[in-house]
């Protein structure tokens, strides 16, 4: 799957917190968080736990785990946005997700 749009900041520590209490319940797969280059937050919840490759400008290239998503009724695709990410250098730019199935 592949998704496209820009990237929204999350609250610094709000991913990670998110990821292990996931992991530390069973909702999610246990990673190392640390493998990763980057956590995001989509809209899909079907997409929670999923590796994806995350590729800013069609040049930069990162590895990204997708830890939480907002939901349906969330205005992230009505204001163009692709994802929350833990990464405050990369707000706002575009960017394309492509997700690996699970």
């Amino acid at each position: 799957m592949i998704l496209s749009g820009a990237l929204s900041y999350a609250e610094e520590g709000v991913l990670e917190q998110v990821a292990e209490t996931r992991m530390r319940h069973g909702w999610m797969e246990e990673r190392d968080l640390d493998n990763y280059d980057v956590l995001l937050g989509v809209v899909n919840c079907d997409y929670v736990g999923s590796e994806a490759l995350l590729v800013i400008e069609y040049r930069f290239v990162y590895r990204a785990l997708i830890v939480d998503c907002a939901g349906p009724d969330n205005k992230m695709i009505q204001n163009g946005l692709l994802a929350d990410i833990n990464n405050e250098n990369l707000v706002h730019k575009q960017a394309r997700l492509f997700i690996k199935r699970n």
